[in-house]
């Protein structure tokens, strides 16, 4: 007979297991996932399966031009790149994939 101590056991080592922040969501795809999303938009961390992963956003720069003619933009807003970086924890190689541009207030 299994006991309800080894069906936790097991329903634990199967789940799909991330740290956000400080926080460990556990949970299936379905549970787990859209919170993944969320977070990186929000620009927080997330840690899975001994790789982090982040969203890292630099402002497009043109060096030809001068001052802040030689930034892209939109009323108050400057033009940002969008990167996924993603770094194994274990060998500490990162790696970096455009995901886009975005509109952010100028800092």
């Amino acid at each position: 007979m299994i006991s309800t101590r080894d069906e936790l056991a097991k329903a634990f080592r199967e789940a799909r297991k991330v740290r956000i922040g400080g926080t460990l969501y556990v949970g299936n795809d379905a549970e787990v996932e859209p919170r993944v999303r969320r977070a990186l938009a929000a620009g927080q961390t997330v840690t899975e399966g001994g790789m982090s992963s982040w969203v890292d956003e630099i402002q497009v720069f043109d060096p030809a031009k001068s001052g802040s003619a030689a930034y892209t933009w939109s009323g108050d807003q400057v033009r940002v790149e969008r990167f996924l970086v993603t770094k194994v924890l274990k060998t500490s190689a990162i790696t970096r994939r455009h995901i886009g541009f975005a509109w952010r207030n100028f800092s």
